[in-house]
């Protein structure tokens, strides 16, 4: 019996371990993730700046899936730490988000600024038209 006993409560530990080990594997991925964020990158190296962004967000999604409740309080307090890192992360991504926009539009402005100097005669305008409303 005793033998049973050791073996479940060392399976129960194993898991409890795990699972704080997980918790713990999820906070250091954020950190790492709000670093490289915190970094930023320039516009020619966007591309992969963006990448290992989709990567440790992929690897935080695997993580907060494996994580199960009952919490400790070990866990909890890791938890709120989390919450307040996800707010900065959040903060940043939003950041890039926003300068990718409105570099695009600036490229879309170019474009179309370019198309109007090669061909101003291009697109048919209504500000010179005249409608008769007699008929």
């Amino acid at each position: 019996m005793e033998a049973s006993d050791s073996s479940e409560s060392s399976e129960a530990t194993s898991r409890w371990t795990s699972i704080v080990d997980a918790v713990q594997k999820l906070y250091d991925v954020s950190v790492e993730l709000l670093s490289l964020l915190q970094k930023g990158s320039s516009s020619e190296e966007r591309d992969e700046f963006i990448r290992k962004i989709e990567s440790y967000l992929e690897d935080r999604e695997q993580m907060i899936k494996t994580i199960q409740p009952p919490y400790t309080t070990e866990q909890k307090t890791i938890g709120m730490k989390l919450i307040e890192l996800n707010k900065k992360i959040d903060h940043h991504i939003a950041s890039i988000k926003n300068d990718i926009q409105s570099e695009l539009r600036k490229l879309m402005n170019n474009k179309v600024s370019q198309e109007k100097y090669h061909d101003p005669y291009q697109k048919d305008t209504i500000s010179g038209l005249f409608y008769d409303k007699r008929n």
